[in-house]
């Protein structure tokens, strides 16, 4: 059987959190020593509103350079969520070149708005096996 566990490292990008008002970043992700990464977005309940995924690339530390990612490196299509997809989990990979990424969800049309988390999976290491 093949190991996947000591082949990949995940990481919490946005911590378990109702998004309701304003955007939230994640965390950003350091690709440094991995060349693939998928982004997992899950959504608990929805009670308004819409919810759109963005991506955001560069190649400093702080995204002072950050630009949206292209979407010809984007795996699969940027999440979207409204009550119709509400207790789901959505998933996309960048193969980009950019070292650094950060997630941004942003709510439309929210009053109370929705619970969401966020998990970056990066794979394909130059260093095996992942510690």
């Amino acid at each position: 059987m093949r190991d996947l566990y000591h082949n990949i490292q995940a990481s919490q990008a946005i911590a378990p959190q109702t998004v309701n008002a304003s955007a939230v970043n994640s965390s950003i992700i350091n690709m440094a020593g991995f060349n693939s990464v998928v982004f997992t977005v899950s959504a608990g309940a929805i009670t308004d509103g819409s919810y759109a995924v963005t991506l955001t690339v560069g190649n400093q530390a702080n995204l002072s350079d950050g630009i949206a990612a292209d979407p010809s490196y984007i795996l699969g299509t940027l999440p979207a969520f409204t009550t119709a997809n509400a207790n789901a989990t959505l998933r996309f990979g960048y193969n980009g070149n950019f070292q650094y990424l950060q997630l941004t969800l942003t709510p439309t049309g929210t009053t109370h708005g929705g619970l969401f988390s966020a998990t970056a999976i990066q794979g394909h290491p130059a260093f095996l096996p992942i510690a």
